[in-house]
């Protein structure tokens, strides 16, 4: 298995007039998002997943410094880009694993299905473990 890559993760709460003045200073020093429609936006949509004892959720309420999630996560209504991703924060340090999937992918697990998912050769890879 690969070293895990962790980041630091801050987050702060910006007033509308301060984010008004960080656009513009950092739009000078800063590359526009490539992914970003001529606006400089783009449309993410997310689905998380938790277990039937709502582990995620009680791990966040509970600051646990181990915690992990799982969503599917796709950008600008592109269902050729679809990623599964796990989250984890272990002491306040995060990483992600990711993985592809497709439409009907994503649909059996809608449906409860996630056998595919146990494929060795297309998750393990360390990743998701």
């Amino acid at each position: 298995m690969k070293d895990i890559k962790y980041r630091s993760e801050l987050k702060h709460i910006v007033t509308l007039a301060d984010a008004v003045v960080l656009k513009r200073r950092l739009g000078v020093l800063l590359p526009c998002d490539e992914n970003a429609g001529p606006d400089g936006k783009y449309h993410v949509r997310s689905l998380y997943f938790d277990t039937p004892e709502d582990r995620a959720l009680w791990e966040k309420i509970e600051s646990l410094p181990l915690r992990e999630k799982f969503r599917i996560r796709f950008y600008n209504h592109d269902h050729g880009f679809i990623r599964l991703e796990k989250k984890i924060k272990r002491y306040g340090r995060s990483a992600k694993f990711q993985a592809g999937l497709k439409k009907d992918e994503v649909q059996a697990i809608l449906n409860g299905d996630i056998s595919f998912l146990k494929i060795p050769t297309r998750f393990y890879c360390g990743s998701f473990t």
